[in-house]
């Protein structure tokens, strides 16, 4: 009652001027932003003003629990009742936002109503990352592994770059089309790098063309290539089979690679199964005795037969047996008289390759000594090639009639030269006549050394 009794008494022109008094502006945020850190984007929005052609806008960030996180000032007046593109940067960090539209019109009146919308801000660039260190042989192929991490793209333009010692480039590889994004890549490199130690590192462009914001980094170590080289290795397999008898050709390349063919065929050991009843004797035997370093001697540098069944009686089948296990021979087989043991071109070169790790490190040298130190009149073919540029240790066998003893030959080696060692085994039977065989041991030789 008492209310009614005010109003009664203003007068008409009064309640004229109290209903044609300005409410103020009222403000929208027209749509969603998504930008990134640092960035600008278009705040789309409008102030509805009855009273006032323009007005002072501010766009006010705040988190979705209404903390203020800052404010966003447009810097002149906005036209009013029309759409508006504002233009801002917007330097908070990544997450989840609302934004609110201010504003202040021309008669100093403020907004009756505020609009709001969501803002959502983004990772100021992709985030690279290079996934492991690479170590690879010069002319083999390698895999560079990575990952582009972006909130705010599906896909990236990616790059990596190869630096030397103290920064200088030294190789620029362009993935191909754009790749995906916050997934591991891989990247297939066939390597030409000379020898040594580098960095590889990870670059990228969003598809909005942001650039990456941080660059993984990683090792990238280029070992010597293969010896001998896979064009070497073809040129002696291509030789070997257009020989008339029946061969095989297995060999490790200085890279742990077995290459050749025929690789598992079975031949008669011969004498080369004498390198391996000296390494399980010396396996097996806590010491030598001078008298077993004399038959070992024997055995080795010489062929000797006698040698050779005096430390197969000391080792037994069982013995080959294990070291064959141990050496991962897939085909060997112990023969009742040794010499007629069955072997094949894979397994004899890779236990070659690997022989000295089979050795006791205190007996290592002297089963060296033996295998290089093979007598003149048995030092043919391989060795006969490859020295004196390579240090060669190596194991030959031979069978035939008496009036030619060379018909079944066997050699296998190890060659060795500071930071290379690799290995090869050539079994041949059926060769027609001497010297056949060992011409094909030269000329399988002196092709895989490119000579």
């Amino acid at each position: 009652m008492a209310l009614l009794a005010i109003v009664t008494m203003l007068s008409p022109a009064a309640l004229a001027a109290a209903r044609d008094t300005p409410a103020g502006p009222v403000t929208f945020a027209l749509a969603a932003v998504t930008v990134r850190q640092d960035n600008s984007a278009d705040f789309s929005c409008r102030i509805d003003d009855a009273s006032s052609a323009t007005a002072t806008v501010s766009i006010v960030v705040q988190k979705l629990d209404g903390t203020p996180v800052t404010t966003l000032d447009v810097a002149d007046p906005q036209q009013t009742n029309t759409d508006l593109s504002l233009p801002l940067q917007v330097a908070v960090a990544p997450g989840e936002y609302q934004w609110l539209v201010y504003a202040t019109d021309g008669a100093g009146l403020t907004q009756t109503q505020v609009g709001s919308n969501t803002l959502t801000v983004k990772q100021k660039g992709p985030v690279t990352k290079a996934l492991g260190a690479v170590k690879v042989r010069q002319t083999l192929t390698c895999v560079f592994h990575y990952r582009v991490n972006d909130t705010a793209s599906t896909t990236a333009t990616v790059r990596l770059v190869v630096t030397k010692k103290g920064g200088a480039t030294a190789l620029r590889m362009r993935v191909a089309k754009p790749q995906p994004t916050n997934s591991r890549r891989a990247y297939r490199l066939r390597m030409k790098l000379p020898p040594g130690k580098y960095t590889w590192s990870v670059y990228a462009t969003a598809a909005d063309g942001a650039v990456q914001m941080s660059v993984g980094s990683n090792r990238l170590t280029v070992l010597p290539a293969p010896f001998p080289s896979a064009s070497a290795i073809a040129r002696a397999v291509a030789y070997l089979r257009g020989r008339n008898s029946d061969a095989a050709l297995a060999v490790v390349d200085s890279a742990g690679a077995l290459h050749g063919f025929s690789l598992d065929r079975r031949f008669t050991s011969a004498s080369v199964v004498k390198a391996m009843l000296l390494v399980q004797y010396l396996r097996t035997h806590a010491t030598l005795t001078a008298s077993a370093r004399s038959t070992l001697t024997l055995m080795i540098t010489q062929s000797n037969n006698a040698a050779a069944f005096a430390t197969y009686a000391a080792v037994g089948a069982h013995g080959l047996y294990s070291l064959a296990k141990l050496a991962g021979m897939r085909h060997f087989t112990a023969g009742g008289n040794v010499l007629y043991s069955r072997i094949t071109a894979a397994d004899q070169a890779r236990f070659f390759f690997h022989m000295d790790s089979y050795i006791p490190a205190a007996k290592r040298s002297f089963a060296r000594y033996l295998l290089s130190h093979i007598v003149a009149s048995q030092s043919w073919g391989i060795s006969q090639v490859a020295r004196p540029a390579w240090n060669v240790f190596f194991k030959g066998g031979w069978f035939g009639a008496a009036a030619d003893p060379f018909t079944l030959v066997n050699q296998v080696a190890r060659l060795e030269r500071p930071g290379v060692t690799w290995s090869l085994a050539v079994l041949s039977d059926h060769n027609p006549h001497s010297p056949y065989a060992f011409v094909t041991l030269e000329g399988v030789t002196s092709r895989l050394l490119g000579k």
